[in-house]
Formats: C-alpha cells, structure tokens, sequence
C-alpha cells in the first residue's frame, strides 16, 4: 500500500524572526543610530539569536553535503544559545533517524515535546520511528495524538489507517478512510486505498466502486484498472478482467506482468493465438524471462508445433536466462512427447546438472522413466526428489501409487500418500491413489470410501476403473459395470476395461 511520507517541520515560519534578529543586530554593528537605548539593552540576546541562527544554518549546510553528524554538533550549538526552539531539537531528531539512531532521536524529540507538548511534527516523527520498529500500537497512539490536536490531519489519518490495515483491524481503518474522503473528495489515492481493504475483506462491490470512483478521478490512473481486472478474476469473470487488463495496457504498455497475465487468461480460454501474442511482446520488452519462454512453448506444443516448442527453448538457453533449469526440464517434456528419449533424458540430466539440489528435475527424469515401465529407475528418480524436498506431494504420489501398483511397501505407500493429502488436501488423485493403497492391502470399505471422493473431485478415467475393481470384489456387480462404462465413456481407449465388463456377462 502506498505510504505517505511524515511531513517533516517547515523551517520558513521559524526563520524569518531570526533573519529580523540578524538584520538588527548587523544595523548596531555598523553604528546605525536609530535604536534607542531601550534597544540596546536587549543586543545581548539578539547576539544569542544570531548566533544560534548562524550555527543552524551550518547545520543545514552540513546536511546537504550529507555531513550529519557535523551538522548534529552545529544545531546543538544553536541551541547553547537557543534552548527553546523546538523545532531545532527536531531537526537534530531527524538526523539521528536518517542515521538509524533511534534511540538518540527519540531523546530529542522528547525534548522538543517538553517545549512543546501539541507539536504534530514530533508526535510524527514518533509515530514513524514506532512504525519501523514495528511497535505498531505506539504508532497508532501517536497518530492519535496529532488527530486530537487536528482531527483533519490527513497524513495522520491514512497512515494510522495503513497500520491500522497491517494490524488487522480494518473496519476501524474503513471509518477512517471514509472520514478521509469525506474531507478530500478528488484524491484517487484515498479511493484506491480504500478500496483496496474492500478487496482485502472480500467485500467485492464495494471495492470495485471505490475503484470506479479512482478511475473517474483521474482516468489514467492504472492501479485502479488493475484491481478490477483482479476482482473479475476472483469473480470468473475472465472477460470483464481481460478488459481491464487491456485498458491498463494503454496507459502502461510496458507492464510485462500484465501481458503474462492476459497470456494465461487467454490460455484458460483457449484462445492460444492471443495468448501467444501476449507472450512474444513480453520477450520483446524482456528477452530474459524464463516463463514466458516455458509458457510459449508448451503453447507450440498443444498445438502439435513441437519443433517450434523446440526452437523457442534453445533461443532460452541461448539467452542464458536465470533459470535454465526449468528450461531444459521444459525441453525435456517437448522431446519426451516427440518420443526422442535419448534427447529427453539428456535434457533432464542437464536440467539435474545446473541445479543439482532441484527435486523437479529428478521428479520429471522419475515420470519419464515410469512412462516408459522402467520402475527401478523412476523409483530412485522420485526417492532423490524427496529427498531434496520431503514436500514434493506430486513425488510422494507417483512413489506411493507405483508401490501400489506393484503391490509392494504398501505401509510405506500409506504414509507417503497421506503426507500428500497433508500438503495438497483434496487432491482427487491423491485420494484415489491412497484408495488403491487400501484396496491392495484389502482394506475395501476404506478404499471405496476414498475413490467415490475422487471420483466426486475430478472425472478421470483410472479413477472410474478403479472404483469398478471395488464394487466388482465387493460383490456390487451392476455398480461395478456402471463405474467402468463410465471409465470408457471419458476414454474409449483405456486398457483392460472392456474385458472386465465381458468378464461381467459371461
């Protein structure tokens, strides 16, 4: 969220007596007989202003160039001859914070409290020495402490409701972003801002109208377009998102996560061509980006464009992108399905050499070894892949569910599966994998109970087989030739289906 900057003391209201001071006392040092003796009598302490005014101004000096801590010693010479002027001991508090010295800041301004106890640059500087330090209720008192001496602060008010946000606390910060807009009525930050909390508690209407009413502020206003296209997003409305996103693109047509983003809505959509499009102007603005060279290539490839797939990822490599990890484990699937399994398990191990602690690239070596019935091979594949990252659920499923498969360590299967679940829960695949751990170790009832989950969860042709073998061991002969109809429905072409549902009528 944007944070708006404390407003540190104006120093012209302060100086311009001083300055008077000066000129004063420069006319008696010349000789100029128009003072009275009346006058005369208080040059003692127009010297002391003088002289305090010439040290704080080499304390101003010493700032510029960036000398603080000589001009740290300059103001507080200024104050051996001014000890009351508040401001001074808050100049000297300033510098102390742009050097990271808290505690010595707060010493000061404490001083310039005890001067003046109402001074809302103090509490400010407080409140935002509190706000670093994440003393977040301290903050919040000492901006409500400057709203007690103006309650129309606005400073005060939008960073007591950012913290107030952090906090958690977002009606109270609601209330005071209304209050806000009531004040000021044409800032489109205070709208977006509030907005932006709307959205944060999932109060969709009216964040998009406070967004509305940012872009009516100022029409070029592109956060704005960006949580509307976000809040369709959330919504599913892809159309209406897709809009958005566009007409950010107009008033920022270098925004490459815009175009990535309008990319994958275009992919949900099918619509692969604009999807394309998005992706080769962002390699156009940003030649290094990994993803969108990942993203373009398994485009080519849904549409059986695998030399293109091919083509694109080699320019990655000779980009040198950041990741080239991920970009010979991209290669390696597109060689895969062009059935080159010498050149697919190169781009693997390649994937395995520039990053040896990437449990991905032994994952996918293990997929392509299961694919091809080499189950010693996958097994250590996957057992690696664990091993670098015991949270890999996808490992941990294709492990258990070959156990499974094979009938073999089936107590192990269980634990890896159920770790699974632990990590991706409802995970229909994961559930029928653990279901058919059960079914193998004749754990029946629990078995069922799983795979009619996920057959509920995602409609998948091994699933619906699956929940056939159950109800034909069970005894549940019409379910079971209902299940595998149901499993030949969504793929005419799976193995072993047809046979069983003979095997019924015989």
């Amino acid at each position: 969220m944007r944070h708006l900057s404390i407003s540190f003391p104006k120093l012209r209201a302060c100086l311009a007596p001083l300055l008077f001071l000066v000129i004063i006392a420069t006319l008696n040092f010349a000789g100029t007989p128009i003072l009275s003796a009346k006058v005369n009598a208080k040059n003692v302490q127009t010297e002391r202003d003088a002289k305090a005014y010439a040290h704080f101004m080499m304390g101003l000096i010493f700032d510029k160039q960036r000398e603080l801590d000589k001009g740290i010693a300059e103001y507080n010479k200024a104050l051996e001859y001014n000890e009351g002027a508040s401001w001074i001991y808050l100049k000297i508090a300033q510098d102390y914070i742009n050097l990271n010295e808290f505690e010595n800041a707060k010493q000061y301004i404490d001083k310039a409290l005890q001067v003046n106890p109402q001074s809302i640059e103090a509490h400010a500087l407080l409140a935002y020495i509190h706000t670093f330090e994440k003393n977040y209720d301290l903050a919040v008192a000492e901006y409500e402490k400057i709203i007690e001496v103006n309650p129309i602060d606005k400073i005060a008010l939008s960073s007591l409701a950012d913290i107030l946000v952090f906090q958690g606390k977002n009606q109270k910060a609601i209330e005071i972003y209304e209050k806000l807009v009531e004040q000021v009525d044409d800032l489109p930050i205070l709208y977006f801002n509030l907005g932006l909390i709307y959205l944060h508690i999932e109060d969709f209407d009216k964040a998009i109208n406070r967004f509305d009413k940012a872009r009516e502020l100022d029409d070029d206003f592109v956060p704005a377009y960006l949580s509307l296209a976000l809040i369709n997003e959330i919504q599913g409305n892809s159309d209406q998102a897709i809009f958005y996103y566009e007409e950010s693109l107009k008033r920022d047509p270098l925004n490459i996560n815009v175009y990535k983003q309008l990319g994958q809505l275009y992919i949900n959509k099918k619509d692969y061509e604009k999807a394309i499009v998005r992706y080769e102007l962002v390699l156009k603005l940003y030649p290094e980006d990994t993803s969108s060279y990942i993203a373009l290539a398994y485009l080519y490839a849904d549409e059986e464009q695998l030399d293109k797939s091919i083509e694109i990822l080699k320019k990655a490599l000779e980009e040198n992108v950041s990741q080239l990890g991920r970009v010979y484990i991209a290669l390696g699937t597109i060689y895969q399905k062009q059935g080159v399994n010498d050149l697919a398990i190169e781009s693997y191990r390649n994937a395995q050499e520039v990053n040896p602690e990437s449990d991905l690239a032994y994952f996918y070596l293990g997929v392509y070894y299961e694919n091809n019935n080499e189950r010693d091979k996958a097994a250590g594949e996957f057992e690696k892949a664990i091993e670098l990252n015991p949270n890999n659920a996808d490992a941990l499923n294709y492990l258990g569910y070959m156990y499974a498969e094979e009938g073999i360590n089936l107590e192990k299967a269980e634990k890896m599966l159920n770790k699974a679940l632990e990590i991706v829960p409802n995970n229909g695949a994961f559930i029928d994998s653990l279901g058919w751990i059960y079914y193998k170790l004749d754990k029946l009832e629990k078995a069922q109970e799983l795979i009619e989950k996920a057959s509920q969860l995602i409609e998948d042709p091994i699933i619906f087989d699956h929940l056939g073998d159950i109800y034909y061991k069970r005894g549940q002969m019409e379910k079971a030739e209902e299940s595998w109809r149901k499993s030949l429905e969504i793929d005419p072409d799976i193995k072993g289906v047809e046979e069983k549902i003979e095997r019924l009528k015989r």
